[in-house]
């Protein structure tokens, strides 16, 4: 994800009117740190399809590992 896909898939995910478990601390990773809140909130939607029996679309996935790929790294 580049930055502005990042920034309007959190503006979409932590937008004032969603109250959902978990929202909240997205809202104040998103003021810290980009990366960290993506990551949050896609693997909040991930759980929530799982815990749902719900399929789970593969590019969310793919994201989801490429970012933790990036945050593995920075770490290292």
């Amino acid at each position: 994800m580049t930055i502005l896909e990042q920034v309007v898939f959190l503006a979409d995910y932590i937008e004032p009117n969603r109250t959902f478990p978990g929202v909240e601390e997205v809202r104040e990773l998103a003021k810290k740190d980009l990366n960290a809140a993506t990551i949050t909130a896609i693997r909040n939607t991930i759980q929530f399809l799982l815990n749902k029996n719900q399929l789970v679309y593969p590019q969310t996935i793919a994201t989801y590992n490429d970012l933790q790929r990036k945050l593995t790294q920075e770490v290292l």
